[in-house]
């Protein structure tokens, strides 16, 4: 009696194992990275929400503005409130929904 026994799959290289196994790394890593950034964002304050959006409008990071000189972080700080007042405008004051639709 004889077993033979037949693969349809060809042998898999040392090579491809390790390239396999940084694959699987590499998305375990992304989903740290994604968990982390998800922690972090949740952990904010509406505050440091809407700061680092503004932020994000005019192409920083948090840590980019973080390492400018106080007088570039004071003019973006001026461009944050002129932004924010320029939406608080276009929003009207009437806040629909409250108690009434009705503007007074």
């Amino acid at each position: 009696m004889s077993i033979s026994i037949s693969s349809s799959q060809p042998a898999t290289s040392l090579a491809d194992a390790f390239k396999t196994v940084a694959k699987v790394a590499d998305k375990s890593a992304a989903q740290k990275t994604a968990e982390t950034d998800f922690l972090k964002h949740a952990q904010m304050t509406p505050a440091e929400r809407m700061h680092t959006a503004m932020l994000a409008k005019f192409g920083l990071t948090k840590e980019q503005f973080d390492q400018l000189d106080p007088k570039a972080k004071g003019e973006i700080a001026d461009k944050i409130r002129d932004e924010i007042k320029k939406q608080l405008e276009a929003s009207g004051t009437m806040r629909t929904g409250v108690i009434t639709d009705k503007k007074i």
